[in-house]
């Protein structure tokens, strides 16, 4: 890898600046080497995780978010002023064992997030939420892990 950076960007409160937000962490990851397969599961983490702060957190004012490098592992935070959201245990568990046709719209999001990095912390800081992500560089993509089976 070449020289690690630091980088933060401000989004529009709009799903437009999901756009902007996939730009960022490409220039980042090629400005610094970052492999492909886990760049993907930082930037669809945080697609959701902003895309929720957007049309659930009711805030007006950017959102932030900024990406490092940190021993070995691609490190992304989040911060919004929306309403105070905990997705580690505000979001309900999703319904992974009714039939498809029965299950409501939406909730696999947090569980994503929560499945495919190695780190996730939320901190509420006085009146902001704080998620930090953290992806290990030479990890497996999700799933593949030690003892997972193809299907």
């Amino acid at each position: 890898m070449g020289p690690a950076d630091s980088r933060r960007v401000e989004l529009p409160p709009d799903l437009s600046s999901l756009g902007t937000l996939a730009e960022f962490l490409e220039a980042f990851g090629e400005a610094n080497g970052v492999p492909p397969a886990p760049l993907l599961q930082v930037n669809l983490a945080l697609d959701e995780l902003v895309t929720n702060a957007i049309t659930h957190g009711g805030s007006s004012d950017p959102i932030e978010v900024s990406l490092r490098l940190d021993r070995g592992s691609l490190v992304a935070e989040m911060l919004d002023r929306g309403r105070r959201f905990d997705p580690l245990r505000d979001a309900p568990p999703p319904d992974l064992d009714s039939p498809l046709e029965e299950r409501r719209v939406g909730g696999l999001g947090i569980h994503m997030v929560k499945k495919t990095m190695d780190s996730v912390d939320y901190e509420w800081t006085g009146s902001r939420n704080r998620v930090r992500l953290e992806k290990r560089l030479d990890s497996p993509p999700a799933g593949r892990g030690p003892g997972s089976e193809e299907r």
